[in-house]
């Protein structure tokens, strides 16, 4: 079972990621593709993260490193934070990208701690 689960979670770190370089690509288009990067991303975050999404995003970093603890996991909603942050930005939203680039920072320092 253990390999399974693990199977499952490899297979979708790959599907996101690809998500996650389609943002990246349309990020490069600039402010026209930032709306269509930001709901990319965006959906594959709450992909990643599950039912417990919402719940997630809420907690402190610590606590959410520990409940999600995969660390390829804990990498791409790290990225995928930090894209989105750049894909606000794009879009005039600097307080709410300046918020995602600050949680991304706290997910990655959190995750090395681990």
């Amino acid at each position: 079972m253990r390999s399974e689960q693990t199977d499952y979670i490899l297979r979708l770190i790959e599907q996101l990621g690809a998500a996650l370089r389609r943002a990246r690509d349309l990020l490069g288009l600039g402010v026209s593709g930032a709306q269509e990067a930001s709901d990319t991303l965006q959906a594959a975050e709450d992909e990643l993260l599950g039912e417990r999404a919402g719940i997630l995003r809420d907690l402190d970093a610590d606590t959410a490193v520990a409940l999600v603890g995969h660390p390829r996991k804990l990498a791409l909603w790290g990225e995928l934070t930090r894209a989105r942050g750049e894909a606000l930005r794009l879009l005039g939203r600097t307080p709410e990208a300046e918020e995602l680039e600050r949680r991304a920072d706290q997910l990655q320092s959190a995750a090395l701690k681990r």
